[in-house]
């Protein structure tokens, strides 16, 4: 994502109990973010909008553990 939308994320991620589970920096930020598997659709819409679709998020699948 772009720097601009990280602290913003981080703290609305936060109110919606989604974990930010590893951070990376380079010339964008890349997380990794868990999402309860019945909350997946809500999180992808909801990024969506917020965003207005200018982050780009991949699905890793689902994780057990």
């Amino acid at each position: 994502m772009p720097y601009e939308w990280f602290e913003m994320l981080k703290y609305q991620f936060g109110q919606h109990n989604w974990t930010i589970l590893k951070e990376e920096f380079s010339d964008v930020i890349q997380i990794y973010v868990h999402v309860p598997e019945h909350e997946s659709e809500l999180f992808v819409n909801w990024v969506d909008n917020y965003t207005r679709k200018q982050v780009n998020y991949e699905d890793l699948g689902v994780v057990w553990g």
